[in-house]
Parts: structure tokens; C-alpha cells; sequence
């Protein structure tokens, strides 16, 4: 309640303002209730395991998200244990918060459908990334508004639901959105930035009067030059404790996130105990601001790639991620003896065509 001021600055272009509502944003139903609006509709008789691939999508919000290549499993398709095919999207180039790619829907009638993906999140140790999940425009219940993606070393699928898959109803035709959101993210980043500022507040009271290279040999009475410091100093060891808890309860296991907030938390204990040790820890207490503020940046890159989507429908199975052993070990054999055999001065090397000369002034993956 009360006043606000709202404020939009040009950047480029120019455009024209008619009016600006507020209003509050249609509530989202739980997935039971979108089951229930919807217990009408025919589930479809066919059974259904229906892989497509994640290259070749519909439309996308940035040029950036173009297709990449997994030449090191062969359950990425399309593999080629000589050729490099383009068979996934995203990696890196998926990473930032609003960008989306959308496919069409490929089933063969309505129906409920489970949704599956085969993903990588390598980038990120121990970390989380998240994706909002719409059709057609909209997120069609509030447990599939933000996905959240795990890190692994290798390719995996992940069921929207997991063990008891959650169904959406799907028609022929129906957009499949997925965003790079923040998520359950937003808070804990809202929080890392306050405690930066006060971290960087706390940090200039110092250097007022300590300088930017304090003797080891002087007392600087600190707790009489800036008064209320140890106050200070413990509500803000009990703020970063709150965010900790935050963090270890968004991210299961720990990462080089939660490791920064903690040396941040052992350093503020030891000024609480002993606020004297300040001036000889000064540099350590800059250099943990930094790196707290550094994961800032960390948290907000969203990096996941995709090889392919699957709609399943009275499927009860398991949708294997790799191949079998016997398999695995011919691709990466005939790999192996093609790496002898490639001419890596070439980029293709179709000797029937009619060739250009080109010179480029990029890696040979730009060339290619």
C-alpha cells in the first residue's frame, strides 16, 4: 500500500506509452487441480515412447542458442564416430536468465504424456540450474515452474515428476517452452547482495581508520573509534549464518558457493571473539567480500545442454540415458582408429565436390 514511482529509461529506439496496469498475475493451480479441470479429456489408447531431438527446435529468443555437438557418446544421436554431427543445444550458450527455446510438440494424437529430457550440467559443480516450463504460453501447473536440473558429469534423463511422473495434456502442434529462470534462486541472490553491501559498508569503517595497509604493531582501538562495532559485527555473523542455511537448503550438497559464505561466517566469528585481530586479517576480510560477491555471478548463470525430448504415454519402463557396454566399446574403437585417418587441415573432405579456398581468422571449430 501507498505510492511508488515507476520509472522507464530510453535506452535505444523510441517508443510509445499509452497507459501502465497493475494488476495482480493469474494464480497458477497445483497440479491436482490442472489434472482435475481437465479428468474430461481422452487419455489416448497408443502407447507411446516418441524421441525428439532437441537441435532442431521450433523458435528461440536469442541467436546465441544454436545447435552444439557431443562427438564422446554414442547415445547422442545422431553420433558418428568419425564425423562431427550436430546433435545437442544449449551448453554454455544456454545460461543466461529469460533465454528460452521452444519445440513443437511431436505426438501422434491427444493424450496425457509424461515429459522426459536428456540432459547434461556439467559447468557447474554441485549446483543446481533451473528452467521454467510453459506450453503454449503458459506454465500449465505451479510444480513445473521451476525444474531443477542437478549436476552430473554425464548425460542423464530427467522425468518432469520423477518416480510418479507428472502428465500434461498435449494436442499435436503444442509449444514446449523452456526458460532459463533463476528460481528458487531469487531469494538467497536478494540476500547475497544485501550482505555484500553491508560486508562493503563494515569494510570502509575500517579503512577509515586502519588505512589501506595497517601496522601489525599498532592498536587502533577499534571498538572505541567505531562505535558498535562488535553489534555490528554480530548481527551481521547472524545475517550470514540465515543466508548459509538458505543456501545448503537450496543446494543439496556443497559447492564452491556455500564454501565462500562459509569463510566469510569464520572470519566474522574470529573478529567477534577478538575484534584486535581485525587489522591483521583486513586483507582476508576484502578478499572474502570478493569472492562472496563473486557468487552473485555464479548463481545467475543458468548453463544446460539438451539432447533430445521424449514423450511417453502407458509406458512403464525405464528411458535408458546411454548404451550398452558392447556398444559403447565399438564407438569408441572405430573413434580411436579414425583419429589415425582424419585430415585435420581439411573441413570436408568430399574430394567429388567443387572446393573453396577460405582463410579465417577463428578456431577450426568457428571454420566448421
Amino acid at each position: 500500500a501507498g505510492t511508488h514511482t515507476l520509472r522507464l529509461e530510453r535506452k535505444t529506439e523510441a517508443v510509445a506509452i499509452a497507459c501502465v496496469t497493475l494488476g495482480q498475475p493469474d494464480p497458477i493451480p497445483a497440479y491436482a487441480e490442472y489434472r482435475e479441470q481437465r479428468q474430461e479429456l481422452s487419455a489416448g489408447q497408443e502407447t507411446v515412447v516418441r524421441r525428439q531431438e532437441a537441435e532442431y527446435p521450433l523458435e528461440k529468443n536469442k541467436a546465441s542458442l544454436y545447435a552444439t555437438y557431443d562427438n564422446a557418446d554414442p547415445a547422442t544421436q545422431p553420433s558418428d564416430p568419425r564425423y562431427v554431427r550436430l546433435n545437442t543445444i544449449g551448453q554454455s550458450n544456454w545460461n543466461t536468465n529469460g533465454q528460452s527455446i521452444s519445440w513443437e510438440a511431436d505426438v501422434p494424437e491427444n493424450g496425457w504424456y509424461a515429459l522426459s529430457f536428456r540432459v547434461r550440467q556439467s559447468e557447474l559443480p554441485g549446483t543446481e540450474v533451473f528452467r521454467a516450463l510453459t506450453i503454449n504460453g503458459e506454465v500449465p501447473f505451479e510444480e513445473a515452474q521451476f525444474l531443477s536440473f542437478s549436476y552430473a558429469r554425464g548425460w542423464y534423463v530427467y522425468t518432469v515428476g520423477g518416480e510418479e511422473p507428472y502428465l500434461f495434456y498435449l494436442e499435436p502442434g503444442d509449444v514446449i517452452t523452456l526458460t532459463a529462470a533463476t528460481g528458487p534462486a531469487c531469494g538467497v541472490l536478494r540476500e547475497i547482495s544485501r550482505c555484500v553491501n553491508e560486508y562493503n559498508r563494515l569494510f570502509r569503517q575500517i579503512l577509515v581508520v586502519v588505512g589501506s595497509q595497517p601496522d601489525l604493531y599498532r592498536d587502533y582501538s577499534l571498538e572505541r573509534e567505531i562505535p558498535g562495532l562488535t553489534a555490528e559485527l554480530q548481527a551481521l555473523l547472524t545475517r550470514s549464518q540465515g543466508l548459509l542455511a538458505a543456501m545448503e537448503e537450496l543446494y543439496a550438497k556443497e559447492n564452491a558457493q556455500t564454501t565462500a559464505i562459509k569463510k566469510m561466517i569464520e572470519l566474522l566469528e574470529m573478529f567477534v571473539d577478538d575484534p584486535e585481530v581485525i587489522p591483521a586479517q583486513f586483507d582476508n576480510f576484502k578478499g572474502n567480500i570478493d569472492s562472496v560477491a563473486s557468487v552473485i555471478h555464479l548463481l545467475n548463470e543458468q548453463p544446460l545442454e539438451m539432447d533430445c525430448l521424449f514423450y511417453t504415454a502407458h509406458y512403464d519402463g525405464d528411458i535408458p540415458a546411454g548404451v550398452s557396454f558392447w556398444q559403447a566399446l565399438k564407438f569408441h574403437v572405430q573413434r580411436f582408429l579414425n583419429s589415425f585417418c582424419a585430415d585435420y587441415t581439411n573441413v570436408g573432405e568430399d574430394a567429388a565436390r567443387k572446393t573453396v579456398q577460405v582463410w579465417a581468422t577463428t578456431g577450426r571449430d568457428q571454420a566448421e
